[in-house]
């Protein structure tokens, strides 16, 4: 499913009434009546059944009259509460005031402090308010009147459906334009908008329904929304297929760089992911003296000890190691408890000029670059950062990453050449192509040690089996959040472990494919 911007979608409803021939009042009663459809649904349910309706003066308040309208024609009596005057309406909003006023719909204008006194009295005794005040198009802070309104209406306790977003959120960044609307549903109209699913904005949306209101489907998929929410459906085609008769060595060989005296954890569950998502076989590249733990820890997991520092690190005296057995493997994951040590710099930059095969740079690989005033890839790259990773590798700070992590992310697969997964909650993956992706699948359970392990020993796991960079993040990535969801289920919402991941991930893969993976 394509994702819009504000703009964008003013452009796509724009074609839809110019090109197409729908008249932008049959879009709008469209998504008037997907919003009665949502707040009736829940009012069948309550107990509290008096309506609110909070109108603005632009389009997002011709949804709401309509919404009203169709409330009443079904029996309810919604009041709407106008922002404004009778008069500030324009074109199919002010028709459907006027269509609102003669149907016998009670309509209060609010346009002055004073107003606020009755506004409070109906928000306590309302069971549902409908947030029709701003729509997708507000880019201003919120002051004044409207503030207050909203103020009120967050701290009123009735059940909030928002139409098309939130008040108070930017369409495209998400960001709170100083007080926005806490809805518990929000019905978006024809696309889900980026402010819809980037925070701070997603934590305000509540449960999100997009709507269809009648836009023709090829203007819903115009290939030049570059931004994508990822769903199962798309995932099934970039998870290998195994033949019949297939043995370890055809499902994929991948190395993994990792571990460092105290972090052999990190390295362990990176292997032991690899495997899970289907690779054949898995080699951990490891300092020498970590090698008896490892092999005590690990059984499934092969190991190949390398030259270390003094301290316990990877030394750059692995590279000659590295060439000569490169050529065996698939695919390699630097980076799951390396540590950091002037070497890990050196040989990373050497072995991204070498390399045939694609490598992926993770943690403690990505903060190693970062250091060097340049570096270059000859071969296909991943880098997987968290934000903080992310600052330190584009030179910026946490607050500037996370202004417009979406933009931060584009610009960086463009100027690595490299498939980029901004980690956090609703990961972001960016390609050189200036194509991006939104994952929904994960919680707030999985903000423990170990889970970015785990997703970088699934992505080689699946390029090791053939999946392309692209393909092996998209998958990768929702596969990750998608076990850490069946862990919340099964375990709770908190205490589950990275390693009680490691399991789940097959049975995801199954729930996609169906169960049929065989060639």
């Amino acid at each position: 499913m394509k994702i819009a911007s504000g703009r964008e979608m003013a452009q796509i409803d724009g074609r839809a009434i110019r090109e197409i021939g729908i008249p932008g009042v049959v879009l709008m009663e469209n998504a008037g009546r997907a919003v009665f459809e949502s707040v009736q649904e829940y009012l069948s349910g309550s107990e509290k059944d008096r309506i609110l309706i909070l109108c603005g003066t632009g389009n997002n308040g011709g949804d709401g009259l309509v919404a009203a309208r169709h409330l009443y024609n079904a029996g309810w009596n919604p009041e709407v509460f106008l922002l404004g005057e009778n008069g500030d309406l324009r074109e199919d909003a002010a028709l459907n005031l006027s269509i609102a006023l003669k149907s016998g719909i009670t309509v209060h204008e609010i346009h002055a402090r004073q107003d606020i006194s009755s506004l409070r009295q109906a928000l306590q005794a309302a069971g549902v308010v409908v947030d029709a005040i701003f729509g997708t198009g507000l880019t201003r802070p919120v002051e004044g009147l409207e503030r207050e309104v909203i103020e009120e209406l967050n701290c009123s306790g009735a059940h909030v459906v928002a139409v098309d977003i939130p008040s108070g959120i930017n369409a495209d960044t998400g960001k709170i334009l100083g007080v926005c609307v806490q809805a518990d549903q929000t019905v978006t109209m024809a696309l889900p908008k980026r402010g819809l699913l980037l925070f701070p904005g997603a934590a305000h949306v509540g449960e999100l329904l997009v709507a269809d209101i009648g836009i023709p489907k090829a203007l819903l998929e115009d290939p030049d929304l570059r931004l994508n929410f990822i769903e199962p459906r798309m995932l099934e085609e970039f998870l290998p297929e195994r033949p019949l008769n297939a043995h370890k060595g055809d499902c994929g060989k991948a190395l993994i760089l990792a571990g460092s005296p105290g972090l052999t954890g990190a390295a362990a569950l990176a292997g032991q992911a690899a495997l899970r998502a289907g690779a054949g076989l898995v080699t951990l590249g490891i300092p020498r003296g970590l090698n008896p733990a490892m092999e005590a820890k690990l059984t499934e997991v092969m190991t190949l000890p390398l030259p270390e520092t003094p301290e316990g690190g990877l030394s750059v005296e692995a590279l000659d190691i590295l060439k000569k057995n490169l050529t065996a493997f698939d695919v390699v994951a630097a980076g799951p408890g390396l540590g950091r040590n002037p070497d890990i710099a050196r040989l990373l930059s050497a072995l991204l000029l070498f390399s045939q095969i694609p490598v992926i740079l993770d943690a403690d690989a990505i903060n190693a670059v970062a250091t060097l005033s340049a570096w270059k890839a000859n071969c296909p790259l991943v880098l997987t950062p968290h934000p903080g990773e992310m600052a330190r590798l584009r030179g910026k700070s946490v607050p500037e990453i996370m202004e417009n992590p979406l933009e931060e992310a584009l610009a960086a697969a463009v100027e690595y050449n490299a498939v980029l997964i901004l980690k956090g909650a609703h990961t972001i993956i960016a390609t050189p192509s200036g194509e991006a992706f939104l994952n929904g699948s994960g919680n707030p359970g999985m903000a423990t040690a170990g889970m970015g392990d785990v997703l970088t020993g699934v992505i080689a796991g699946l390029m090791a089996q053939g999946a392309s960079p692209e393909e092996a993040a998209l998958a990768g990535v929702y596969l990750h959040g998608a076990a850490g969801d069946l862990a919340f289920e099964r375990i709770g919402r908190r205490g589950f472990l990275a390693g009680d991941l490691l399991p789940l991930i097959p049975e995801i893969m199954d729930s996609i494919t169906g169960g049929d993976i065989y060639a």
